[in-house]
């Protein structure tokens, strides 16, 4: 059993560079991390409800089992992003980068993937009841985006 970490709840990393960090099991409620450099991130076990995450640069972050409803990774690189089992509910993935990312048993309920890039196959493991699934003007025949109203 692991020591209780440190709440980090409303803590400001906007801009911060911190490759490969670690955020396992902590408490990130709130906290802002508008235009981070955190690729590699692992928030898995983690509370990120409602966090900001705009325009962050974290592909390959691990958030499997995060609670994360409400959060905002408007615009972020989260290519190749281990989102299994996380609770995404009304989370806001608009103009995403979501290439690779893994959604098997993830709850994405009300969740925004509008103008995301998301490989087709990806969502289709995921716990979801959003019939808005269209496929992209743009973005090929593997991609589409979710719009949630």
């Amino acid at each position: 059993m692991y020591p209780a970490p440190t709440p980090m709840a409303m803590t400001d990393f906007t801009q911060a560079n911190m490759p490969n960090a670690s955020f396992h099991g902590f408490n990130c409620q709130g906290a802002l991390f508008t235009q981070a450099n955190i690729p590699g991130a692992k928030f898995h076990d983690s509370k990120i409800t409602g966090a900001n995450f705009f325009r962050a640069v974290m592909f390959r972050a691990d958030l499997a089992r995060t609670e994360a409803q409400g959060v905002n990774f408007g615009e972020a690189d989260l290519r190749g992003a281990n989102f299994r089992e996380a609770d995404l509910r009304g989370a806001n993935f608009v103009g995403a980068n979501l290439r690779g990312a893994n959604f098997d048993g993830a709850d994405i309920r009300g969740a925004n993937f509008t103008f995301a890039q998301v490989d087709r196959r990806a969502l289709k493991q995921a716990i979801r009841t959003d019939k808005q699934m269209r496929k992209a003007q743009d973005g090929g025949p593997k991609l589409f985006w979710v719009a949630s109203f």
